[in-house]
């Protein structure tokens, strides 16, 4: 469960909590479970933050820091989060079904089992992501920086993708003719 003074401090607004993370650095947030579905946190600080199991479904979440957090089971499906620093972030199981990644930082994020179904993953900079048993059915990772073919080979769909140019080759479907 969240910590309720933690939640209490999300209403502060992004400048407010950032205040509060910057006077509080050692302290590690506790939104674990928090129902934060829809709202805005566009720019906030979560770094090193707990939010397993968060539903953040619809939120906005443009350039927010989630360096290091945990979002293990956490829903960010449809949510935008459009230039977010998800750098070593733990997403083992998360939804992020339809969700807006472009121009994302996942550099070394570990994405085990992660639904990433039709999101979009433009230009997402996707450096030593671990993304074994991903789903990325038609997930457009068009433009994706760093994404090399051993990242793909273990995911768990890649159906109907989009992939960057480079590695669109490699991954086409085999169609063979009986005769």
């Amino acid at each position: 469960m969240a910590d309720a003074e933690h939640l209490e401090m999300l209403k502060l607004g992004a400048t407010g909590w950032n205040r509060w993370r910057a006077r509080h650095p050692q302290l590690r947030p506790n939104l674990r479970e928090a129902d934060l579905q829809g709202l805005d946190f566009s720019g906030y600080n979560f770094h090193n933050t707990y939010l397993s199991k968060a539903n953040l479904r619809r939120a906005y979440l443009f350039e927010a820091d989630f360096q290091a957090a945990n979002l293990r089971e956490a829903n960010l499906s449809r949510c935008c989060l459009i230039g977010a620093n998800l750098h070593r972030a733990y997403l083992a199981n998360v939804s992020l079904y339809q969700a807006y990644l472009s121009y994302t930082d996942l550099s070394n994020a570990y994405l085990h089992n992660t639904d990433l179904r039709k999101a979009d993953l433009k230009e997402a900079i996707l450096t030593s992501a671990y993304l074994g048993g991903a789903d990325l059915r038609e997930a457009d990772l068009s433009d994706a920086a760093d994404l090399v073919p051993s990242q793909l080979q273990i995911v768990g769909s890649l159906a109907q993708a989009t992939l960057p140019s480079a590695l669109a080759n490699l991954y086409q479907p085999r169609v063979s003719l009986s005769i």
